[in-house]
C-alpha cells in the first residue's frame, strides 16, 4: 500500500490520512540483545544485556499482527538473527503469508541461515557502515565485523537471497558512500538491490554517545549529493526521510540541475508512522519511532484495532500539531503542496542539525 493513497488534502487536525484499519508494515524488535556496541545505536545501553523474550510471546506477536491484517513485518532489534528461535520464527511468517525482511549486522549468516532465507525469500539488509574495515570496526565498537559482515553478504549471495545495504553516514566516514557503492559494485555487480541510507538520531546510548559521530547540516548535505550522483546513475538509493524543503534550498542555492533534483528527491522515503507504520518493542509495545521507547501496553494486552484507533498517542502524532506552519497551517488551511510525499521530513523540517529528532518522541 502506498501511504499517499490515504492522503485525503482534509486541512483539519487528524483529517490529513484515512487511517486504515491495522498497519500496512510493521517495524518488530526481534530481540533486545546485540553482540556489537555501536556508537550511535537508538537503544539504551541497558538493553543489550535484557534477556531473549521467550519465543512463544514472539510467535504469539507475529500471529496477532498477521489476524490483524499486517502485511509486512521489517525485523529489527538489537541483533534479531541472535534471537535462539529465529528459523522457527521465519517459518511461522512464512506461513502466515507475512512478508518478511530483516536487518542485521551479519555476524550470525552461515550457509544453513542463508539457505532458508532464499527458500523463504526473504529480503535482508546488511548493515556496514563504510567501505573501510577499520572505520566500520571503530564504530561498531567490534573488531572483525565488517569481515564477518562481508562474508555473510557472499553467502547471502550465493543462495540467491535477495539483499541490500543499510549505512548509516558519520563523521568517521566522510565521503564514504561513494566509495562504498563502488566496492559493493565491483564485489558483487549489481546483485545488491540498493543502499538504504539512514538518519541516525539522538535516542537511547546515541544521545549520550553518538554526538561524536553525528553529521552536522553542512556534513549531511555533502551526502545528500552523493546521493543525487548515484541515484542519477545505476543505484537504486533509498533514503530515511528528509525535508524536501531543505533539498529544495540547498540544491537551488547550488545550481543543481533539475534531472540531479528529481533524482535525489525520488530517493527520499517519507516516515508514516501511525499512518500505514507502526513499531514494536520485543513484547509487543509499540513505539512511535523505531528508534523510540516503547508506550502503552503491548498488542498480547489490548485489542490491537483500539490500539491503533484510540491511543492519545497515536491520534495526536496524525494531527501533526507539533509541524512548523510553513508544513500545515490549521487556522489559515495552509498544506505545503508536496506534503504528502514528505508529511514533515521525519517530524523534523527545521534541517539536519546534529541533535534533529521526532519532538514528539524526545518528549516522552
Amino acid at each position: 500500500m502506498k501511504s499517499r493513497h490515504l492522503f485525503t488534502y482534509d486541512v483539519r487536525p487528524g483529517c490529513l490520512y484515512r487511517i486504515p484499519n491495522a498497519p500496512d508494515n510493521v517495524m518488530f524488535d526481534l530481540t533486545w540483545c546485540c553482540d556489537q556496541r555501536c556508537a550511535f545505536c537508538y537503544n539504551p545501553v541497558e538493553n543489550h544485556s535484557h534477556a531473549n523474550p521467550p519465543g512463544e510471546t514472539t510467535r504469539k506477536i507475529i500471529q496477532t499482527l498477521a489476524t490483524w491484517g499486517v502485511r509486512e513485518i521489517l525485523y529489527l532489534g538489537g541483533e534479531p538473527t541472535i534471537h535462539p528461535d529465529f528459523e522457527s520464527i521465519l517459518e511461522l511468517g512464512a506461513k502466515l503469508g507475512l512478508e518478511q525482511r530483516i536487518v542485521t549486522n551479519g555476524g550470525h549468516i552461515n550457509k544453513k541461515r542463508a539457505n532458508l532465507l532464499s527458500d523463504i525469500n526473504i529480503e535482508v539488509g546488511v548493515s556496514l557502515h563504510s567501505s573501510v574495515a577499520d572505520i566500520h570496526d571503530r564504530l561498531t565498537g567490534s573488531s572483525n565485523s565488517f569481515l564477518r559482515a562481508i562474508n555473510s553478504l557472499d553467502t547471502m549471495v550465493e543462495a540467491g537471497v535477495r539483499v541490500f545495504v543499510q549505512y548509516s553516514p558519520t563523521r568517521l566516514d566522510k565521503n564514504g558512500l561513494e566509495a562504498l557503492a563502488a566496492m559493493l559494485s565491483t564485489r558483487y555487480s549489481g546483485v545488491v538491490r540498493f543502499i538504504d541510507v539512514n538518519r541516525l538520531l539522538p535516542y537511547g546510548e546515541g544521545a549520550e554517545r553518538g554526538q561524536s559521530v553525528f553529521l552536522d547540516e553542512d556534513g549531511w548535505w555533502n551526502v545528500m549529493q552523493a546521493i543525487g550522483q548515484l541515484a542519477s546513475g545505476d543505484w537504486e538509493m533509498r533514503v530515511e526521510a528528509v525535508p524536501h524543503c531543505w533539498i529544495l534550498d540547498r540544491a537551488n542555492s547550488n545550481r543543481l540541475s533539475s534531472a540531479f533534483i528529481d533524482a535525489l528527491l525520488a530517493s527520499i522515503r517519507p516516515c508514516y508512522m501511525a499512518i500505514s507504520q507502526l513499531a514494536f518493542d520485543p513484547e509487543g509495545h509499540f513505539k512511535l519511532c523505531p528508534g523510540g521507547p516503547p508506550v502503552g501496553l503491548s498488542l498480547l494486552e489490548v485489542e490491537p484495532i483500539k490500539m491503533w484507533n484510540e491511543h492519545p498517542l497515536l491520534v495526536k502524532r496524525r494531527t501533526f500539531s507539533f509541524l512548523p506552519k510553513k508544513c500545515v497551517d490549521y487556522e489559515t488551511g495552509y498544506l505545503c503542496k508536496i506534503f504528502y510525499e514528505c508529511a514533515g521530513g521525519c517530524r523534523s523540517a527545521a534541517g539536519l542539525i546534529t541533535g534533529a529528532a521526532d519532538p514528539l518522541v524526545l518528549k516522552l
